[in-house]
């Protein structure tokens, strides 16, 4: 976008939420139906992909659209339910075109804004009955293992499957059936909605399991891309925000759809 749509994208949201007293968003990060192997993973969602490759090839195919943002050629529609596999090694760009391609019937479909975020941690830290910590509890990583698929969490799987990277290699090892078992201290990237609790007022996965990209944006011009929230590799919290280029795309950043009229 330039910056003259992004500013307008932005004020039309925020108009929309004071008109209409609040928005939407997916109770799941964005993805598709559960896949039977490695390479169809890898060929429809990009699990799986060496770290070198997808750093290097940040588009399914050598084509781009005109305004130079990424092509999502090939790439299918995602879909918000439980036991889906998320989109990984996406940028912020194609996150954005996969959120809008959804095209829902008189609704903007789009990714969320930093201000979103933001106003999705005060909802849960005010009404999620769980929270005992206050504001530590989107802010701390110590407190965000209680309800967030990060590395040293521990949770029950209450459905679906998992893949899981080398800790050393980052390879991917493969779909494994773990519903009823209890999570270890590796670092397990679950399909979505794998576990109830990690989640909070029916939003699933938002403190970890992937980072999300947002439209949120920094003035830096080296990093100026958005993402948020936790990881199931690393250790951080719902309300972490980090900074990266505009072309870059990695094994555990996915997104999540808002929706506003």
């Amino acid at each position: 976008m330039t910056e003259s749509e992004y500013n307008n994208l932005y004020h039309n949201v925020l108009k929309s939420v004071y008109n209409n007293v609040g928005f939407y968003i997916a109770r799941y990060e964005m993805g598709i139906e559960v896949v039977n192997s490695t390479e169809e993973a890898q060929n429809v969602t990009r699990t799986g992909m060496s770290e070198y490759t997808a750093s290097n090839a940040t588009n399914t195919s050598t084509t781009v659209v005109e305004n130079g943002a990424p092509s999502i050629e090939g790439m299918s529609n995602p879909i918000s339910k439980a036991n889906t596999v998320a989109y990984n090694y996406i940028t912020q760009s194609q996150a954005q075109m996969l959120a809008e391609s959804l095209n829902y019937s008189s609704v903007t479909s789009l990714l969320m804004f930093g201000v979103q975020w933001d106003a999705v941690c005060v909802f849960i830290e005010h009404y999620d009955t769980r929270n005992t910590h206050g504001s530590e509890w989107l802010t701390n990583n110590t407190y965000s293992k209680e309800w967030g698929n990060n590395h040293n969490s521990t949770f029950t799987m209450d459905r679906g499957d998992y893949n899981i990277y080398n800790m050393d290699h980052g390879s991917f090892y493969g779909w494994t059936d773990m519903a009823g078992k209890t999570s270890d201290s590796e670092r397990w990237l679950c399909t979505t909605g794998a576990s109830d609790q990690n989640s909070s007022l029916n939003i699933y996965d938002f403190g970890g399991n992937l980072y999300e990209w947002t439209l949120q944006w920094v003035y830096i011009s080296y990093s100026p891309c958005v993402f948020r929230g936790g990881s199931f590799y690393n250790s951080e919290y719902a309300s972490h925000g980090y900074s990266i280029k505009t072309n870059h795309s990695n094994y555990n950043v996915s997104a999540r759809v808002s929706l506003f009229i």
